[in-house]
């Protein structure tokens, strides 16, 4: 995982079946290291292995370091595993012992993990939100947050602001800590780097072929969220007096785990804020426009169909 390598089918059914059969053997440290890799390469545990770590993972709860706690939480949302509501509980109780232990990257993860969880209705306590902030704010005393971390807990802000659960009850902590690097962390998100794929211009010209008279933009970066959006447009594909505002997002294989056809939580995430922003949301995914691309008759349905045409 850390040298971004892909690890072949028949050796990761060897990993998980062997971290199956010995994981009552794992320490908080080892089992919290697999959680991340699964997560950074966006591989799900399987159905066993997966029951096994929930197990494991409860069990261990209450002997995780700081590190360990945020990147299992982190890895949870990337992987869309429910721990269940005992880890939950015995989670948010951990994280406010090992507080003070908690470095930038911890912060901005447990922070961002239990944002996302929010959307679900898993809401942590004020407390922890609270604990948080307050280390967030003692850290960015010694040095700024990295660019990764900043748009981590922009997307924390926005949350802050869409989830009723959460903003009803925000410690003034939070607050203050979104008055302290949130500009920053806004214009951050706004101009980090994306690079169109192939598979989005085949899309976006596509759709321009089909629908001329539309104007179609692409990486067009939402305002208010700082999103960077693969394909927009406002109105209808048939004419028509309407505003809606439509995003379509060309989704290639690292949105979704293992590669297949269940997006990952960081999708999961943009889609949701995209949506409460009032998008109309379309997602392209590869597997699909692999399947249609080749028949110019089926292209033309499926793109209409998209649409709403």
């Amino acid at each position: 995982a850390t040298l971004q390598l892909s690890v072949g089918s028949e050796l990761l059914r060897v990993i998980k079946s062997r971290a199956t059969a010995t994981l009552y053997k794992f320490d908080p440290q080892e089992l919290s290291n697999m959680m991340w890799a699964l997560a950074t390469m966006v591989i799900t545990p399987g159905a066993r292995l997966e029951t096994e770590i929930k197990l494991r993972s409860t069990l261990l709860v209450q002997h995780f370091e700081a590190q360990g706690i945020a990147n299992i939480m982190w890895a949870f949302v990337i992987m869309r595993v429910n721990p269940g509501a005992s880890f939950a509980i015995a989670a948010s109780e951990r994280s406010m012992r090992v507080m003070r232990d908690m470095n930038h990257q911890n912060v901005a993860n447990l922070l961002w993990a239990i944002a996302a969880l929010s959307w679900e209705g898993h809401l942590w306590s004020p407390q922890v939100w609270d604990g948080l902030a307050k280390r967030g704010l003692e850290l960015e005393l010694q040095r700024d947050f990295s660019i990764p971390e900043l748009c981590q807990l922009h997307q924390v802000f926005l949350s802050c602001d869409m989830v009723p659960a959460i903003k009803e009850g925000l410690p003034a902590s939070v607050i203050r800590l979104r008055e302290k690097i949130g500009t920053c962390a806004l214009d951050i998100f706004r101009t980090n780097p994306t690079k169109p794929s192939d598979l989005q211009a085949k899309v976006a010209a596509a759709l321009r072929a089909e629908f001329p008279a539309v104007t179609f933009g692409e990486e067009t970066v939402e305002h208010a969220t700082g999103y960077s959006i693969d394909i927009t447009f406002e109105g209808s594909v048939e004419g028509g007096e309407t505003e809606e505002k439509w995003a379509i997002e060309v989704d290639g294989p690292h949105h979704f785990l293992d590669g297949g056809s269940a997006p990952n939580g960081s999708t999961i995430l943009k889609r949701r804020q995209l949506v409460h922003m009032g998008y109309k949301l379309v997602s392209i995914p590869y597997w699909e426009w692999i399947e249609i691309r080749a028949v110019p008759e089926t292209l033309r349905e499926y793109l209409r169909r998209k649409l709403g045409a």
